[in-house]
């Protein structure tokens, strides 16, 4: 998923269902976009850091594995804001299949649908 433009930024009150990969049964719901995205960080015992960029270029993520230490991300936002361009990054994240270990993301609106299909499946 690209950044988005400054303009493009808008904070929403979305909240995420977490889903496990292996059985597609739903773990969680009503997660905030934060509280997903670092679900999907950190999963496998990694940290994670917002960071601004060298150059004033926007801000990146950084990511932290025990045995490898901390290294950037090609995830990034060119949003000024720190607070929206942080929003950003983790939309990213959520989006990214780069981060899926065991879990998934995605917002309650499209697990509810997704339940309600699987349900008339079910009955049919």
């Amino acid at each position: 998923m690209a950044p988005l433009h400054e303009e493009e930024v808008t904070m929403t009150n979305t909240t995420y269902t977490m889903i496990d990969t292996s059985s597609g049964k739903i773990r969680t719901t009503g997660l905030s976009l934060e509280a997903a995205a670092r679900r999907l960080v950190t999963n496998d015992g990694s940290d994670y850091e917002v960071r601004a960029a060298d150059g004033s270029r926007g801000w990146e993520l950084w990511l932290y594995n025990p045995r490898r230490g901390w290294r950037v991300s090609v995830i990034f936002s060119t949003v000024r804001d720190e607070a929206a361009a942080t929003a950003d990054i983790y939309a990213q994240i959520v989006s990214s299949e780069a981060f899926v270990g065991g879990e998934e993301a995605m917002t309650d609106e499209d697990a509810a649908a997704m339940q309600a299909e699987s349900d008339r499946d079910a009955a049919a």
